[in-house]
């Protein structure tokens, strides 16, 4: 999805861009009188992976693209191992042609040696428009076909989400991070995630604030100062409660407040959580800058 390859003069032969070489000098507008007056106008740009010019829309530019890049330049993945031009194709059924298949934004396969071998595909990703609810559904549907992917990855440019394959079903993940290079591609421990109906009160509330205040104080390396450890704590109970608030609504949703893993990987998810209900209770952070201050560990 997003954009159509394209053959034009001046079509360089290696890869290039941000891993090989420098871009062009930016995209072409295209109108569409110049290649179809039904199409709204396009860009020419270069998928930075297999180096093709491709007519790209907002998907292309705005997601699949930056996506490359979140993956190599910042979480390391060797361009190598991942697939965009031409499109990995996951079959319609299983005894169906690729040729014909569903095709896939991006693919990642296990090691570079193993790049476009059906037997080591282990993630798909699809960067489009589409509500979630229905990028959920089509990465299901890829899963399902594509027998040695573990995980799929939905992200439209602002957000992502994270469709993990289990044995026992599907189990989908907003807020925890997207993987390294060397992360198990499963939920933290492959357990069932901890919902609402999980919850128990604790036999004390106030004992526990105090422990959570004494140990960030003693041990956190960020702050130490009561002012900035009362901030943050009020924060996160506040997130807490709109959490639960929305796990009532949803008992089948998986809490945000839960361990993801590493503790970076936890911290991440709680933080991505915070950002969301502050931008979303905007009566009560006023303040666009306010952010949590103690480090993963706490």
């Amino acid at each position: 999805m997003g954009g159509r390859e394209i053959e034009a003069s001046g079509a360089v032969s290696e890869p290039f861009g941000i891993f090989r070489g420098p871009a062009p000098t930016g995209p072409v507008v295209l109108t569409p009188m110049q290649y179809n007056e039904r199409l709204p106008p396009m860009k020419v740009v270069m998928d930075a992976l297999s180096g093709r010019q491709l007519f790209a829309g907002d998907e292309e530019l705005d997601a699949t693209q930056p996506f490359i890049f979140y993956l190599t330049q910042r979480l390391g993945w060797d361009p190598r191992q991942i697939m965009s031009r031409p499109q990995w194709r996951v079959p319609k059924t299983p005894s169906s042609s690729r040729t014909s298949g569903y095709p896939v934004d991006l693919a990642v396969f296990d090691s570079p040696e193993r790049c476009g071998d059906p037997e080591h595909v282990r993630i798909l990703v699809e960067c489009k428009a589409p509500s979630e609810t229905e990028g959920i559904d089509q990465l299901k549907t890829y899963l399902a076909l594509e027998p040695e992917a573990r995980l799929g990855i939905w992200f439209n440019g602002q957000s992502h989400v994270l469709v993990y394959r289990l044995n026992s079903g599907f189990y989908i993940n907003r807020f925890a991070p997207v993987p390294r290079p060397g992360d198990p591609l499963a939920p933290a421990a492959a357990q069932r995630p901890l919902c609402y109906g999980d919850l128990i009160p604790p036999p004390n509330l106030g004992e526990i604030f105090r422990r959570l205040r004494d140990r960030i104080a003693a041990q956190d390396s960020h702050v130490n100062r009561d002012e900035f450890i009362l901030h943050d704590l009020a924060n996160l109970l506040i997130s807490k409660i709109v959490d639960e608030q929305q796990g009532e609504l949803d008992p089948q949703r998986p809490m945000a407040f839960q361990v993801a893993g590493r503790s970076s990987a936890t911290s991440h998810a709680i933080h991505q959580f915070f950002q969301d209900v502050r931008s979303r209770l905007s009566s009560v952070f006023t303040d666009d800058a306010d952010r949590l201050h103690i480090d993963d560990e706490s």
